[in-house]
């Protein structure tokens, strides 16, 4: 693979690439570390709607397009050719950030037989620990990603629309870097999603802040 072909100059996949990564994700944790301190679940009540209405578009873009393909096809016996590769490339967006949403709130996929069965202070140690290595298992796929995005960039296959493959693919990188930020900001804060948030998605109440009676019985079922 020539030089001019890699997604970022001459930064070729393998440790290069992951010592660039290490370096944007320090900087990034960092900075969330300094908001953290200072306003606590502030950046989390911004951030979150934001990812919902993310999501909640690009879901409707996906209904409406394939009931639009569907019926024109039905009514008029042929569709737009851009759609379907444009749906598929849609489904793979939001697998990333559906992925991405879920590791926010603790709602990804894990296996935590142990640490319900270890005092506070241990299972903190446990998540911090579980939380450093799937970020670790990001970054490597991370680097996979660059990798194949940059073999993609070689060939300059177009998806649909002019658009070049490796454009339309660039959620491979994206979200397996979004989801090394997400799992090691729980490493370096310590603070999961349910500490952090309610278990709604919600910021948590204070110490000492009234629940009212609705959302105990909520939180009971």
């Amino acid at each position: 693979m020539n030089e001019g072909t890699f997604l970022f100059g001459s930064l070729a996949p393998g440790r290069g690439f992951v010592f660039a990564l290490a370096g944007v994700l320090a900087v990034c944790l960092a900075l969330r570390v300094l908001i953290h301190r200072r306003h606590e679940t502030g950046f989390v009540a911004v951030t979150r709607p934001l990812e919902r209405w993310l999501l909640t578009a690009f879901l409707l873009a996906l209904v409406l397009l394939s009931a639009f393909q569907i019926v024109y096809r039905n009514v008029f016996g042929s569709g737009f050719v851009w759609i379907d590769p444009f749906l598929r490339s849609l489904v793979l967006w939001l697998t990333f950030l559906g992925a991405f949403a879920a590791t926010a709130q603790g709602r990804h996929i894990g296996i935590d037989i142990v640490g319900r069965l270890l005092p506070e202070t241990p299972r903190k140690a446990l998540f911090r620990l579980l939380s450093a290595l799937a970020g670790a298992v990001c970054v490597a796929l991370a680097n996979g990603a660059y990798e194949y995005l940059s073999l993609e960039k070689e060939f300059e296959a177009d998806a649909f629309l002019g658009l070049a493959t490796w454009h339309v693919q660039s959620i491979l990188l994206l979200g397996f870097v979004l989801l090394a930020y997400r799992f090691f900001v729980g490493a370096v804060l310590g603070v999961r999603p349910e500490d952090e948030e309610g278990r709604f998605g919600e910021p948590a109440p204070t110490p000492g802040e009234a629940i009212p009676s609705g959302e105990v019985r909520g939180a009971a079922r």
